[in-house]
């Protein structure tokens, strides 16, 4: 629109940390990351593990965590899932029945994964997210596909 009116329009970006480029990662979680999850994706195979994450404010409601559930079970692939106990609104994230005992050989759950680490290992093919700006811009920086679920704004 900008380009229009005969004013330049300049698309820069993505803008990342040399920092992170060079393997040094600075930390500036609010919450304690689990970095057990990156021993388990040095298990698995080169692109094959789903890393869903909605970040530290997306909701989800009791049906859409269901329907996610079932889709990665059925996915028969690899998942890390990054699962807040307030990712419903009100209430604690509760699974389908039967859901971990039948996805334990090939799930891990974290309330809270070093995301840019997450994102850069090799085993992780693909980011199931709510689109935040910071998601975002660690997938393009990363080269991971993404499957987006905003919320709100997002």
């Amino acid at each position: 629109a900008l380009s229009l009116n005969g004013c330049p329009a300049l698309a820069i970006g993505p803008l990342f940390l040399p920092n992170f480029l060079e393997g040094r990662y600075p930390c500036s979680s609010l919450w304690e990351e689990e970095d057990s999850c990156l021993t388990w994706l040095d298990m698995q195979k080169p692109r094959s593990v789903i890393y869903v994450s909605f970040g530290s404010i997306a909701m989800k409601s009791e049906q859409q965590l269901e329907q996610l559930a079932l889709g990665l079970e059925s996915s028969g692939q690899p998942f890390l899932w990054v699962l807040r106990l307030d990712i419903i609104k009100g209430q604690a994230a509760i699974l389908p029945e039967g859901f971990e005992e039948r996805t334990k050989e090939r799930a891990l759950f974290v309330r809270w994964a070093p995301q840019s680490k997450v994102l850069s290992h090799v085993s992780v093919g693909l980011f199931l997210t709510h689109g935040g700006w910071n998601s975002t811009l660690e997938a393009m920086s990363m080269g991971v596909p993404v499957v987006g679920f905003p919320y709100s704004a997002d």
